[in-house]
């Protein structure tokens, strides 16, 4: 399947020059509500809590987008149309799994528990791919990494491009001042097969498309 990561001009030419992204880390998401859909008391917004910082400190996500042409996410999270969006061919086993979108905070009989006792770490890593719905249009998906596993640059981690996840596309924002020859410079020997463009606003609906003037972008 294909899916989508919004970045900056900046770090998403070093994405493609060193073959890596940035695993996010888990407190540092900008939902504060991650890990917390669940209406719990005090005791057991403490256990929450606690399981939180453990998973921060061994897990982080890689977090994509099944959807590239919604505005908002160009807004939001490359620059505000000055960034660029990197698209992957991704095999679908499971490594990304879909973002459960939830109209109201989940209790414990949603997972059929009576107590914080009996959640797994399996159940705590199903509250990081729940999320309010106001969060919808992100179409997000998101893959556990194991911050072990992974390279380690000034206290980053970075997860390396593979066959399970192969950049494909590099899409240039409609105000970004990237330019063919800096992509090309930064793929290398790499880029052969991968599709390059600009991006712009669409003349009747509300999307962003690809810019089939070529000499949009220099």
């Amino acid at each position: 399947m294909k899916l989508y990561h919004f970045i900056t001009s900046q770090y998403g030419l070093d994405a493609i020059k060193y073959k890596r992204l940035k695993i996010a880390r888990i407190n540092e998401l900008n939902d504060p509500f991650e890990f917390l859909s669940l209406s719990l008391s005090r005791e057991e917004r403490k256990i929450i809590r606690n399981w939180k910082n453990k998973m921060h400190s061994q897990y982080g996500l890689i977090c994509m987008s099944k959807e590239w042409q919604h505005p908002l996410l160009w807004s939001h999270y490359a620059e505000s149309h000055r960034g660029m969006c990197l698209g992957f061919d991704v095999i679908d086993d499971g490594t990304f799994s879909k973002v459960r979108y939830l109209s109201r905070r989940e209790n414990l009989k949603d997972f059929g528990y009576t107590s914080m006792n009996e959640f797994t770490e399996t159940d705590m890593k199903k509250l990081l791919f729940s999320k309010f719905n106001v969060w919808s249009y992100e179409s997000e998906y998101r893959s556990f990494c194991t911050l072990e596993e992974n390279e380690e640059d000034s206290n980053l981690y970075f997860c390396p491009f593979s066959m399970h996840m192969k950049l494909s596309e590099i899409i240039i924002g409609e105000r970004s001042n990237v330019t063919r020859d800096q992509v090309a410079n930064a793929l290398g020997n790499y880029g052969k097969d991968i599709l390059a463009f600009k991006a712009r606003c669409a003349f009747r609906d509300f999307r962003i498309v690809r810019n089939q003037n070529k000499s949009a972008w220099k």
